[in-house]
């Protein structure tokens, strides 16, 4: 039932069932959720301001509230199963990808853009490296940062990449 209205996620979410050969449904729910939202959202927005460049950082605005309820929700012992299936916490990455969408569409970004965005993820590296490198903290203190990195971005590093990082500065 919850795969057939598009609810696995929450279940998974939530831990109301066991989903057992339909738990990949999951990622399809946020899919048909956003399906639903994002237009009613995007034509109450553009309603509402008229100004495209306005509308994208209302929209670049939800994607930070997003990001900051799953730090939040983190913060209170929320579940990994939470944090990595609600629509809520995941909404951040589709709402940027929204904001950047309307940039796009209104000429406000264009390709001479696009070439700065070939370096955004090298330098980001760079400075999470850095950050590691000149934080200082010792390896408990790293680990716990690299677990609340793991539950805010939804993923997960090995303990050998946990061991090297929190190595660095011993």
């Amino acid at each position: 039932f919850m795969s057939i209205t598009y609810m696995a996620n929450w279940s998974r979410a939530l831990d109301w069932y066991y989903l057992d050969l339909l738990s990949h449904t999951w990622s399809l729910s946020i899919e048909e959720q956003f399906y639903i939202v994002w237009p009613l959202l995007f034509t109450f927005l553009m309603l509402s301001i008229r100004n495209r460049l306005y509308t994208a950082l209302v929209v670049a605005i939800i994607s930070v509230i997003s990001f900051g309820w799953r730090i939040y929700l983190h913060s209170i012992g929320s579940t990994n199963f939470r944090l990595y299936n609600g629509s809520d916490t995941r909404a951040d990455s589709l709402m940027l990808g929204c904001a950047l969408g309307i940039l796009i569409g209104a000429g406000i970004l264009n390709s001479s853009h696009a070439k700065i965005s070939k370096w955004i993820s090298p330098v980001a590296a760079v400075g999470l490296f850095l950050f590691f490198v000149l934080a200082k903290v010792d390896s408990t203190e790293m680990v716990e940062i690299v677990i609340a990195f793991e539950k805010a971005f939804g993923t997960k590093l090995s303990p050998k990449e946990i061991t090297k990082f929190s190595t660095i500065n011993e």
